[in-house]
């Protein structure tokens, strides 16, 4: 197949691109444009404040992503735990016999 060329069209034809207008842009890629930010000197300062950083840990609980993954994170925390604390058990001898080892 030769460069620019697709499959299934004879040699020698390239294919032609789908005009901007046709292609769907995903909704936070639509609104990117708009999200662009020139700094001037009060952003520069307010971005390269030593302070920032502890700003950001305080913002962290609310952050979308950290919400979505607690839940199944709690529930890998929980088994970790419970499998732990099975295995302290069972090297201290505590358990009772019944119990697999």
């Amino acid at each position: 197949v030769q460069h620019g060329v697709r499959r299934g069209l004879t040699l020698g034809v390239k294919a032609a691109a789908a005009p901007l207008e046709d292609k769907k842009m995903p909704a936070d890629m639509t609104t990117r444009q708009y999200r662009r930010v020139v700094y001037d000197f009060a952003l520069w300062a307010k971005h390269r404040d030593v302070n920032r950083y502890l700003y950001n840990l305080r913002t962290i609980p609310g952050s979308r992503i950290i919400r979505q993954l607690s839940q199944p994170m709690g529930v890998v925390l929980a088994w970790a735990a419970l499998f732990g604390f099975y295995e302290t058990c069972l090297e201290a001898g505590v358990l009772p016999s019944y119990l697999p080892k």
